[in-house]
């Protein structure tokens, strides 16, 4: 590896080298990467707080009838709760381990105990890994993000979103020379 590349590693990455081609390198979201949590945590408060009255409403309305409605409304609106408070979770908990195993890319992104994915990535159908960016075009937003898309014959797969855009050009320049592939910067502005 690079030895410019192993002194400058991003805040939330760690890098482990082994022998050979092999190295581990491990992602996990830093503080400033959890702001963005402020929109689903008001979500989760106003809804939550719906979930309640609409249960306690159930429990204690006077209408029975009232309450055979209410009734049916509540799984659907605690479901809601539920997968925004998975998002919220996986968002801030979850792992990315990016393996390089000699003739293979092994990326995995884990949430425990809730999932684990795991995509192999032989090395020879590595093609290109291009940086790109989430935001539009025609957004003019200062924090916009960056994430980072291997080009595979026959399947382009996307490694990261919702980056900086030095961590997403740390990690491709890494995986690039790893696989002996060009890398394609984005340009910043």
């Amino acid at each position: 590896m690079n030895a410019e590349l192993l002194d400058h590693i991003p805040k939330g990455f760690t890098l482990e080298p082994g022998p050979g081609d092999t190295a581990v390198i491990r992602y996990r979201r830093t503080r400033m990467g959890c702001m963005a949590n402020v929109f689903p945590l008001s979500f989760l408060s106003i809804w939550g707080t719906i979930c309640v009255m609409m249960l306690w409403g159930c429990l204690f309305g006077a209408s029975t009838a009232g309450r055979i409605i209410v009734l049916f409304l509540i799984p659907p609106f605690w479901g809601g709760a539920i997968l925004v408070a998975g998002f919220v979770l996986a968002r801030n908990f979850a792992r990315r381990t990016f393996r390089l195993d000699g003739d293979q890319l092994i990326h995995e992104l884990r949430c425990p105990p809730f999932f684990c994915r795991r995509r192999l990535i032989p090395r020879e159908s590595i093609q290109t890994l291009i940086q790109i960016r989430d935001a539009d075009e025609d957004d003019e937003d200062i924090s916009s993000s960056w994430g980072l898309r291997v080009e595979v014959i026959g399947n382009p797969t996307s490694l990261m979103w919702n980056q900086s855009y030095e961590k997403s050009e740390w990690l491709g320049r890494v995986l690039a020379q790893w696989a002996e592939v060009p890398y394609l910067p984005a340009p910043k502005e």
